[in-house]
């Protein structure tokens, strides 16, 4: 299952975060791009419920989780939906405890 396809996608991160210990890493990739979901999600939204996260979206929630008393950083931002970074090489982003 994909993150994308997860009722609750930020609850499924910030448990991930909790898990972690120093020096571990959440990553999230999907091989076919960010614009790749949003089409689907547009296509059927009933079965793609949601997105994944922008760069700006996980730095909020980096910076949510940090000020209660975590250590992360968002090591890889995700590029774009649809920009050529995300056409050729697909959604990466890695977060990583610090």
């Amino acid at each position: 299952m994909s993150l994308h396809d997860l009722p609750w996608p930020r609850d499924a991160l910030e448990h991930a975060f909790g898990l972690l210990r120093e020096g571990g890493r959440v990553v999230v990739a999907h091989p076919k791009g960010a614009a790749h979901v949003v089409m689907q999600n547009r296509r059927s939204p009933e079965m793609v419920p949601n997105l994944l996260p922008t760069a700006d979206e996980l730095e909020v929630l980096v910076g949510e989780w940090n000020e209660s008393g975590g250590g992360l950083e968002l090591e890889v931002r995700p590029a774009p939906p649809g920009s050529p970074q995300d056409k050729e090489q697909g959604y990466l982003a890695v977060i990583a405890v610090r």
